[in-house]
């Protein structure tokens, strides 16, 4: 689910939206596709929270083991 935050101005109109999160497109080959959402279903979430979850872990993974160097 993507987060909106409005931005109101000093007279209480909304200047603008901005938005936590921006949109990553990816080809994916449809089985792999398929799969992956049958286990981010079963996991109660959705394809796109199951692959941000899943990048999140990879980045965090990669810099804990650049600080170790």
């Amino acid at each position: 689910m993507q987060a909106i935050w409005y931005i109101p101005s000093p007279h209480g109109r909304l200047l603008h939206r901005v938005s936590k999160t921006k949109i990553l497109n990816i080809r994916i080959d449809p089985e792999l596709k398929k799969r992956a959402k049958k286990i981010a279903s079963a996991d109660g979430r959705s394809l796109s929270n199951w692959v941000t979850r899943l990048i999140v872990r990879e980045v965090e993974a990669i810099e804990k083991k650049k600080s170790r160097n």
